[in-house]
């Protein structure tokens, strides 16, 4: 993962703030990358949260975001998803937030 991860408070909740992250698709799978992310969310550990394939077919997934180079896709390829209690958006040019359900 870059550097570009931020924490933005949505109210005085810690446990309801929006996370950004992007990841280079070529080095990390997005299905890897989605689990991290929710796991800086929640501060949990990865292994702790519920399968991603629950949600979304794992390889489906990664086959989708990586068939089309990021600098290509940019952020016009957007798959949005609800996982472990989260509201999760991946955008083609590696980027994702994750957010609580329910947030806007």
């Amino acid at each position: 993962m870059s550097d570009e991860r931020t924490k933005d408070p949505t109210d005085s909740n810690p446990d309801h703030e929006t996370v950004r992250a992007r990841y280079d698709w070529e080095s990390t799978p997005p299905s890897t990358a989605i689990v991290e992310t929710i796991a800086e969310a929640t501060g949990d550990n990865p292994t702790a949260l519920e399968p991603l394939y629950e949600s979304v077919d794992p390889d489906a997934l990664n086959a989708l975001l990586t068939s089309v180079p990021s600098r290509t896709a940019g952020r016009d390829l957007r798959i949005s998803l609800s996982v472990d209690g989260h509201a999760i958006t991946v955008f083609g040019d590696g980027g994702i937030v994750v957010r609580p359900d329910g947030m806007a």
